[in-house]
């Protein structure tokens, strides 16, 4: 069972003050039956590139989730076979612990480039219900708005649509997602972008 809210935030906060964080890179795409696949590389000299297969039934806040690390080899036969013909999706993950759970902020790269979430999975509905991200926090990100019951920041239709959702949003408040140029991957750099500061969290 997953449970987890999610927010859309304008600007990447200063996360120099989490101790413990973790940093990755994910890439991720879709069967075209809705199975994710997903590949996940630690920063360089890290932990070695993790593949894994995830089902979730349909929902918001709350779903059933079903997720297990698979070989590199049946990666590659999934994707050989299953896989649409969309773009993967990119982003960094920054993991920080908080008050005894584990906030995540999703910086997400390529044609999704700008779009930044935060996603939080709680141990019930009413710690999920009654929760709120620290004042400080809203305050470093320019605009909060929750989109946990907006489908169209479900990483499934991102990945199906392939830009940011504009339609309803209060553009002032969120000044167009900050959106910004994101710099093209070098060839010496394997997965990792050229511009460390998206890992990091710093601006640009």
């Amino acid at each position: 069972m997953e449970i987890e809210r999610k927010w859309l935030i304008n600007s990447m906060p200063d996360l120099n003050c989490f101790i413990n964080k973790q940093v990755f890179l994910v890439t991720q795409t879709y069967t075209r039956n809705g199975i994710r696949l997903r590949i996940i590389n630690h920063p360089p000299h890290g932990r070695p590139t993790k593949f894994y297969m995830t089902v979730k039934s349909d929902g918001l806040m709350v779903r059933n989730e079903w997720e297990v690390e698979i070989p590199e080899w049946v990666y590659k036969q999934l994707i050989k076979k299953e896989m649409s013909d969309q773009k993967s999706i990119q982003k960094v993950i920054t993991k920080a612990p908080y008050d005894g759970l584990t906030i995540e902020f999703h910086r997400f790269l390529r044609q999704l480039g700008g779009l930044i979430l935060i996603e939080c999975e709680f141990p019930d509905e009413e710690t999920a219900r009654n929760f709120e991200l620290p004042s400080w926090l809203r305050e470093q990100c320019g605009g909060i708005i929750d989109v946990t019951d907006d489908t169209r920041y479900q990483n499934f239709n991102l990945f199906i649509v392939g830009r940011i959702p504009t339609t309803d949003i209060n553009m002032s408040e969120l000044d167009k997602y900050g959106r910004q140029e994101v710099k093209p991957y070098g060839k010496n750099k394997g997965p990792w972008p050229v511009n460390e500061d998206l890992i990091t969290g710093k601006e640009q």
